[in-house]
């Protein structure tokens, strides 16, 4: 091979290795994660969170509006029933009124076996709070996505049928400040954890990163659990966006509109980002912390 036909074949080598490099991986913080390809395990999820301090402003459970209903069919449709009939041990059902909800449940937290649906017994938990996913970035997001993570039923693991007792220990907390006693469930609860904020594009803090972190080393595959799918998280223009709630939360007084020009027309508004809970409803464009104005 003479010397001319050498230097393009192995600058063309060269160029072929150097695109195959850009395709298969990108940095994610100090973590470089393959670029195309589906993560596979809790530390792959992990490493694809940006880690940002918690947000600050100021929250309301109502922010993220109720749980889903269908008009006319009292509980037989709430997110709380469909939980329970899916998490139930036995086959379960609804009670003629729609009330109740007749099985028999393990609370994973706690070991313990559950065979009453009252709510001072069995409670359904957001495994990743709804306070966390506020101060994680879903204060960013439009109050349909903060609706639609409220009733996560698309990843199962994003709600869990738990027991009372242990629903009122954990209440907000971050794992560094709280973990089910089930020892044989404090793993796979790392997994959950992470699955929900990988989904739902959360971010996690710098002491909650190191504090995974090390959980993971001791867990190992244990905390690998079912991949859930990205959710949506586009803006949504307010403008042509329907309101979710049928009804407005009980805290709420105002009613909700589709657009700003209707609020006008009934002579509302401004609303005020921390002051009025009805501005979560509607997109700040300018993100001066008005809406409506």
């Amino acid at each position: 091979m003479n010397r001319h036909r050498w230097f393009l074949v192995s600058a063309g080598a060269i160029l072929i290795a150097s695109c195959a490099g850009w395709l298969v991986s990108r940095e994610y913080g100090n973590v470089t994660q393959a670029q195309n390809r589906p993560v596979t395990t809790a530390s792959e999820m992990l490493a694809t969170l940006q880690v940002e301090a918690e947000s600050q402003e100021p929250y309301e459970r109502s922010y993220f509006g109720r749980g889903l209903t269908k008009s006319g069919a009292a509980n037989c449709s709430s997110t709380r029933t469909r939980v329970l009939l899916r998490d139930s041990k036995v086959k379960a059902h609804s009670s003629a009124s729609c009330k109740a909800v007749i099985g028999k449940w393990k609370s994973q937290y706690d070991d313990v076996l559950i065979a009453t649906s009252n709510h001072q017994e069995l409670q359904v938990d957001h495994v990743v709070p709804v306070a966390e996913a506020w101060a994680s970035g879903a204060s960013k997001w439009t109050s349909e996505q903060r609706h639609d993570f409220f009733n996560d039923l698309v990843y199962p693991h994003s709600l869990i049928a738990v027991s009372a007792k242990s629903n009122d220990s954990k209440k907000d907390k971050q794992p560094s400040e709280w973990m089910p006693s089930n020892l044989r469930f404090q793993c796979v609860y790392i997994g959950y954890w992470i699955a929900v904020k990988y989904r739902w594009s959360l971010s996690v803090d710098s002491a909650e990163r190191a504090d995974l972190e090390n959980r993971l080393k001791e867990c190992g595959n244990r905390s690998d659990v079912e991949i859930p799918t990205k959710a949506s998280l586009d803006i949504v223009d307010a403008t042509s966006s329907v309101p979710v709630l049928s009804t407005p939360s009980s805290s709420l007084t105002g009613q909700r509109y589709s657009s700003c020009t209707q609020v006008h027309a009934h002579k509302l508004g401004p609303y005020v980002r921390g002051k009025d809970p009805e501005y979560y409803w509607y997109r700040d464009g300018d993100g001066d912390g008005t809406v409506c104005e």
